[in-house]
């Protein structure tokens, strides 16, 4: 029993983010494992119980699109790869409310920006403006000279994100949603569906495993991150598009690749979130529809915010404010020792500085719409 369990463990890894392709494997052929490995994975685990053979056979269906999808950008049909991902929209979900994530003014988010001069003003914190869109590369999520609205869960997954810079450079600002905003949600691990299995209905369960091989396919680390092509972003810049050109979403919730570690009971920490222009106007700066849609603090200085040194009782993360504990475990002989640093900042994460950023951001500060 013990040893297949640890086969279930060991599967269960492979099919979780982040992912990367080695330097002798391309991400398509990487994607293609990955992807039979979670359909493989389905057979054995607890999610077999509501699967039938109808249901493995479009799950089949969808890694083929998938993969179908990328291999026509990546031959110059980037129009017919966009067809072919507006098919695969259709094969993953009847109704795509379904799949809805909203935030509202009880979620504070966190943006960073890294730069060495001083900032004083909101708007410097807010999406690039229209007329510097020359400065927008291909990124995830991301579309060439397209600017859009990114912002993190946690000042710690903001800060990796950035690759973490040198915090004498960073300014901070809270972002607060002034309504409910829509969101597809993409933050979540196979670990995560399956701990929850029970609360969910058999039909959203479904929908939310075809989901997954999304989830697979756009959460992988690019092998050259100083070049000018991605191809592991493909997936990810098609779904931006499509999702600007419907109703049914205001933006992407999504788990950042800059972890080494996820804790399913904290993966919207781990996450990000982007939000594209609507109803754009060539003459805005910046966009009116966001302007409206979020207020913020002030940019502060994040040595500054470090040197205040006690956070008091604030409450730094979501929904109305959630406390960490410190939950260090008893180590012996090393073998529960954290096998990397997230998975200890994460475990002890209200007594890092990150922490104190968060709750300073979110609660001691008056937040507004940016500038004209």
């Amino acid at each position: 029993m013990n040893d297949n369990r640890t086969g279930m463990t060991i599967r269960m890894k492979k099919i979780s983010p982040p992912f990367e392709s080695s330097e002798e494997t391309s991400y398509y052929e990487t994607l293609n494992n990955s992807l039979s490995d979670l359909i493989d994975y389905l057979h054995m685990s607890i999610f077999d119980k509501v699967l039938s053979d109808n249901d493995y056979l479009e799950l089949e269906e969808i890694k083929k699109e998938i993969l179908l999808v990328i291999r026509l950008y990546l031959s110059g049909q980037s129009g017919e790869s966009y067809k072919r991902f507006e098919l695969l929209t259709s094969k993953i979900s009847d109704d795509w409310t379904d799949l809805r994530y909203t935030i509202n003014s009880e979620n504070v988010f966190i943006r960073i920006r890294t730069t060495t001069d001083a900032i004083n003003k909101r708007k410097e914190m807010f999406h690039v403006p229209f007329n510097k869109r020359q400065l927008i590369t291909k990124q995830r999520f991301s579309i060439e000279g397209y600017p859009c609205l990114y912002l993190a869960g946690c000042a710690y997954t903001a800060w990796l994100e950035l690759n973490r810079p040198q915090f004498d450079t960073i300014w901070a600002s809270a972002f607060r949603p002034t309504k409910e905003i829509y969101l597809l949600d993409l933050s979540f691990t196979i670990d995560y569906l399956e701990k929850n299995f029970y609360k969910y209905e058999t039909n959203h369960l479904k929908s939310l495993l075809k989901l997954y091989f999304i989830v697979i396919s756009t959460s992988y680390r690019t092998k050259y991150p100083s070049a000018h092509f991605h191809e592991e972003y493909i997936l990810s810049g098609l779904l931006l598009q499509w999702l600007s050109l419907n109703k049914h979403f205001s933006g992407i919730r999504y788990l950042s690749t800059k972890l080494e570690y996820y804790d399913s009971d904290k993966l919207w920490c781990s996450s990000n979130i982007v939000i594209p222009p609507n109803e754009y106007d060539f003459k805005e700066k910046y966009n009116d529809h966001l302007k409206k849609l979020f207020v913020l603090s002030m940019p502060q200085h994040w040595s500054v915010l470090m040197s205040y040194s006690n956070a008091g009782s604030v409450a730094c993360l979501e929904c109305g404010g959630d406390f960490f504990k410190e939950k260090t475990p008893f180590i012996s002989n090393g073998v529960d020792s954290p096998e990397n640093l997230d998975k200890l900042i994460f475990n002890n994460y209200n007594a890092t500085w990150f922490y104190n950023i968060d709750g300073y951001l979110r609660s001691q500060f008056k937040m507004d719409y940016i500038e004209d």
